[in-house]
This record gives C-alpha cells, structure tokens and sequence, in this order.
C-alpha cells in the first residue's frame, strides 16, 4: 500500500461511498472464510460454507434470488473446469511417473544441490516456480510439484505447514509476474487491450509479487521453528 501510494500520481481524492449496513453484510462472506482459514478449517468445508454464507447474505440483501444465485454457483464451477481437467491429468501422471521411478530419479537430481533444511526449501521454492513457468497455472503447478516437494520436505525435516507455504508463496510470485499469466493478461484487458497496454509495461507496477519473494527468501534464510525428526538426513536446525 506506501509503495502505491508513492507512485500514485498526485490529484484530488474522489468522495468515499456511503457505507450502509447492507454493505458489511456483503463483507461478511469474505471475512469469515479468511478468519476460519487462520483457525485451520478443512479447505473444502471451507469453501462449501463461504459459497452457502455468501448465498444467504445475497438472498437477504436482494442482490439475486435462488435461480440466479445457482446459476452464479454453476459459472464459477464452470470457470474452473478446465483447471480442474489438467489437475486431474497432472495427478493420474505422477502416479504413473512415481509408480516407474521418476520421482526418486528427479530426488536424486535435485538433492544433489541440497544441503541441509534451508537448502531444501530453496529447492521446494526453486522446483515450483520452474513449474509454474512452463504451465502457466499456480494450482496445476502445485499438483506437479506438491508430492516431489512432500518427499523432499519429509527427508530434510521441513515441517508440512512450512512445506505448503512455500509451495503456495513461490507459484503465486511467479504466477503474478509472468507476462503471458492469467492475471497479467487480465489487466491488459481491463486497461483496453494489447494496443494500449503492453503486458511487460505492467511489469514494473506489481509490487505486491515483488513484496512477497523478498519476503519469502527472507523466510526461507532466517529458518523457522526446530524441524521434526525425518530420515537423518537433517543437518541444521
């Protein structure tokens, strides 16, 4: 937010919209699901009860009836259809390439460069922000990295929580940067399209990615709590 405000060109300030209590009501939704995810919900129940939550606060504020509310719940299914598809053809590969070796033999190639905890989470770090370069996709990359980094993170101690945070942080970093990305390409759109935005000229605006990759090496190099007892392998604490 102070790096925007920063670069935020000067002017006067628009008026602030009136707040009414239907708007918190709107909020609700979103803050419940963020509080019950610090809490440790199941993601599934989770998301299950924020679409029924924000279901109900629509129906009370008036803002759509049932008909349209389903048919709000069918296009965001929909939306993810096709991510869903590549994660499940992504999940049924591994299987296979575990199954014939290629997990261990891709271990072995990575833990050559390894040493010790802190090297694996720069490993974990390293292996799904290649991934997410090449797909283009933080969830299908996460599904393709996740049991490569789990075997990694159970060899050298980094705790599970530790293990999934990095996965997260480092696909959203590289996923928020790339020029040819989901989101990139979003806000080209919203900002008139290719000919009037370049996706590369948004590059130097995306402070928050920026934000978090420093913030995550600075994670990864500080360490974290003690790790928990793996195969011997751990070497620092």
């Amino acid at each position: 937010l102070i790096v925007f405000f920063l670069l935020s060109p000067g002017g006067a300030a628009p008026a602030p919209a009136a707040i009414h209590f239907s708007t918190v009501l709107r909020v609700l939704p979103y803050l419940s699901v963020l509080i019950l995810a610090l809490f440790g919900v199941n993601v599934m129940a989770l998301l299950a009860f924020g679409t029924l939550f924000a279901g109900i606060v629509g129906l009370g504020c008036g803002s759509f009836d049932f008909w349209q509310f389903l048919d709000a719940a069918g296009k965001g299914a929909l939306s993810m259809s096709e991510t869903l598809i590549v994660a499940l053809l992504a999940g049924g590969l591994l299987k296979v390439i575990r199954y014939n070796g290629g997990i261990e033999y891709m271990l072995r190639i990575i833990e050559r460069g390894i040493h010790g905890r802190r090297g694996a989470e720069y490993g974990i770090a390293l292996l799904v922000s290649a991934v997410n370069l090449f797909t283009a996709n933080n969830t299908v990359a996460i599904v393709i990295a996740g049991p490569i980094a789990r075997d990694i993170s159970r060899r050298y101690g980094v705790a599970p929580e530790r293990s999934a945070s990095i996965l997260d942080s480092a696909s959203c970093i590289v996923q928020g940067i790339l020029p040819y990305g989901a989101q990139v390409l979003a806000a080209v759109g919203l900002a008139g399209g290719a000919a009037t935005v370049s996706a590369f000229e948004v590059l130097k605006f995306l402070c928050y990615p920026y934000c978090l990759a420093f913030f995550l090496l600075l994670a990864i190099a500080l360490g974290g709590r003690t790790p928990r007892q793996s195969d011997g392998k751990v070497t620092e604490k």
